[in-house]
């Protein structure tokens, strides 16, 4: 495990040295420099603080960049900040390009430390999913898992930029495990624990408020398929109970964070400020009564200083469902396009992660099926019912992970939003899980060509670094001509 962690490591900052910084790390770093120094995380409200503070505390403490304090857009944003009304456009992608490239700063230096909180959580994650995936399924498997996390091309190319991909994918993966950890032991302590968890992922990424649906999906098939709980609807009351209760913890968290951040902002200079027009323009705008009915439940928490914490965060969670059901302009198939293509992500994951991995996953699936119908019919005196409730609850690690992929992957391909198969990143994860789970209970002739395929993986990574971002396999047309599909 020690080896393919180092490896992962060594293949991102060796391969990502000499990278200039991509359109969203200069937002993301502009912002971040903006919020732990000014409070301003209204710079770009529909992300939470918690991920770009971390790139740019990085930066500040390793690098001590110049802060451009004489410019007219750092003193509007130390005015607004202040709670004095302001006027002009101020976002963090104008902030970033003026402190990476117009104010004296080395930026290569500036980018490269504040891709490294998300180089060391990538590697963090590897860690987590090697343990997490021994406790539950062995060693083999978790070996398994975590060479197919570390060294896929399109894992590689997001965990080494200063963005938020990287942290939104592992805290869906930690969320549903402590969930699922919940489940089993339904402790005070394991409330509390899947709280934070949840809180943390929400302070990270806004579309982590999906766990919450998902928790309530995983109470009914855990007390449906489970034969402790002979009285269903007492023990769902006594899960939804106790699920409640973490997304209070998460709640308290976001207040809590928020609060630090919003304390002594007055409602009257939010109101006046750029990024709050939105909302009020969701509100002359709306479509639906539950988007017109969920923008006045914003503003009433904005106006009272003791809701506002909150207020501010579902402002952002109400941007960010708003940008992902709006489209953009995207290249696809040689056609550019505005309306997005249902065939995007299918296609890309497709071309972007390698013929070795594919091929597992054929196999995985094949031999999956295969055991589940000898299983099947091998237990024919046990009613159907009981048999399907027997075979959730035996696995139902594998088979909450496979809810999870196809929840997720449901929802990504009614986005519009083709900019990239890194919207498919917290599903990786839970893929490489049940394919690895599939071909390690095996026989040892699948086993031996298993490490055969991974042994390839490994190889034909390391020969595309340091291009993992402009990576294509065979079928996509390879690095050089992988363009001609997507970009």
């Amino acid at each position: 495990m020690a080896l393919i962690v180092i490896g992962m490591f060594v293949l991102m900052v060796v391969s990502v040295r000499h990278d200039s910084a991509t359109f969203d790390e200069v937002e993301y770093i502009g912002a971040g420099f903006g919020c732990i120094t000014h409070r301003a995380y209204w710079l770009s409200p529909e992300r939470p603080p918690v991920a770009k503070s971390l790139a740019a505390l990085s930066a500040k403490l390793i690098v001590g960049p110049h802060l451009p304090t004489e410019n007219l857009v750092w003193r509007r944003i130390s005015r607004a900040s202040g709670g004095s009304s302001w006027s002009g456009a101020v976002s963090g992608e104008r902030l970033g390009e003026l402190l990476l490239y117009e104010s004296g700063n080395d930026a290569d230096r500036i980018v490269f430390w504040a891709r490294a909180p998300t180089m060391l959580l990538a590697a963090g994650f590897a860690v987590v999913l090697f343990f997490w995936t021994r406790l539950n399924f062995g060693t083999n498997t978790a070996l398994l898992t975590t060479l197919l996390f570390a060294f896929s091309p399109t894992v590689l190319a997001h965990a080494r930029l200063a963005t938020y991909d990287l942290c939104g994918s592992f805290a869906f993966f930690a969320g549903i495990c402590t969930y699922l950890h919940f489940l089993r032991r339904p402790t005070w302590l394991n409330i509390v624990l899947c709280g934070i968890v949840y809180g943390g992922a929400l302070l990270m990424r806004f579309s982590t408020v999906l766990l919450g649906p998902l928790y309530v999906l995983m109470l009914f098939l855990w007390v449906a398929t489970s034969p402790d709980h002979s009285d269903g609807l007492r023990s769902v009351a006594g899960f939804g109970i106790k699920t409640l209760m973490i997304g209070v913890v998460a709640i308290v968290l976001t207040w809590t964070v928020y609060g630090c951040l919003v304390w002594d902002f007055p409602f009257v200079w939010r109101a006046r400020a750029v990024p709050m027009t939105f909302p009020v323009d969701l509100v002359k705008t709306g479509r639906s009564f539950f988007k017109q009915e969920l923008i006045g439940i914003n503003m009433a928490l904005l106006a009272r200083p003791v809701t506002r914490p909150l207020g501010e965060a579902l402002s952002g969670l109400v941007m960010e469902a708003q940008r992902s059901s709006m489209s953009s302009v995207s290249y696809f198939w040689g056609t550019t396009s505005t309306t997005g293509a249902r065939l995007y992500l299918p296609v890309l994951y497709l071309c972007k992660e390698t013929l070795p991995f594919h091929l597992m996953t054929l196999m995985a699936l094949l031999l999956g099926v295969r055991g589940r119908v000898w299983w099947f019919l091998s237990h024919r005196d046990v009613p159907l019912l009981d048999r399907l409730r027997q075979s959730i609850h035996a696995n139902f690690v594998e088979f909450s992970a496979l809810v999870f992929v196809l929840v997720y992957g449901m929802l990504a391909l009614r986005s519009h939003l083709n900019t990239g198969i890194r919207h498919m990143l917290p599903m990786f994860p839970f893929i490489y899980l049940l394919v690895a789970r599939q071909l390690t209970r095996q026989s040892w002739r699948i086993q031996v060509i298993t490490i055969g395929l991974a042994v390839w993986l490994v190889i034909g990574t390391i020969n595309a670094s340091p291009y993992f971002l402009s990576y294509y396999n065979w079928l996509g047309g390879g690095i050089s001509d992988g363009w001609k599909i997507a970009v």
